[in-house]
């Protein structure tokens, strides 16, 4: 027979399930594509070296469920630790929208220890959509949670940049 504090441990551990059953609801299209920038001067038409600017392109199908998606990545031989660069992007719920939606989230990836002039091929990465926002007073406790073992090519990306653009 279950006492009170069993139900209530019981209880609280269905809450876990459902919540996690929930955070995977968004169809995230696998695999996330990752992106490091330089550019290009309209005038001049010279091409910077590598920026440690980077960009985590998202594919996804809308669903019915909102959520939440958090990214953390890391670079093999240089980063110390995972950097949360996806922070809450909201996944929005079926609507009059496209089939699928396609976002690029830009982040700085000197936090990662790569600098300018410095390409990087691959980086490590692991993603989960959450029910609600994950806060900054949470970040560090989920992102020593993530196994960051899914790895992605760094597509090299130029944009041009000056007059007419």
């Amino acid at each position: 027979m279950c006492n009170f504090s069993t139900r209530k441990l019981a209880a609280l551990l269905a809450v876990g399930v459902l919540l996690c059953a929930t955070a995977a609801s968004a169809m995230i299209l696998e695999p996330l594509s990752f992106e490091q920038y330089a550019f290009r001067d309209l005038e001049t038409l010279q091409i910077t070296q590598p920026t440690y600017i980077g960009g985590c392109v998202v594919e996804f199908e809308p669903d019915p469920a909102e959520g939440f998606l958090n990214v953390a990545v890391f670079v093999p031989g240089l980063s110390l630790e995972p950097m949360w660069v996806v922070r809450n992007l909201r996944i929005h719920e079926v609507g009059d929208g496209v089939p699928f939606e396609t976002i690029t989230c830009t982040f700085p990836m000197d936090e990662l220890g790569v600098e300018n002039g410095m390409p990087i091929s691959d980086i490590h990465y692991s993603y989960e959509v959450l029910p609600t926002p994950l806060l900054i007073a949470d970040s560090a406790l989920w992102l020593t949670s993530q196994l960051v073992d899914r790895v992605a090519p760094v597509m090299q990306i130029v944009n041009d940049v000056g007059q007419g653009i």
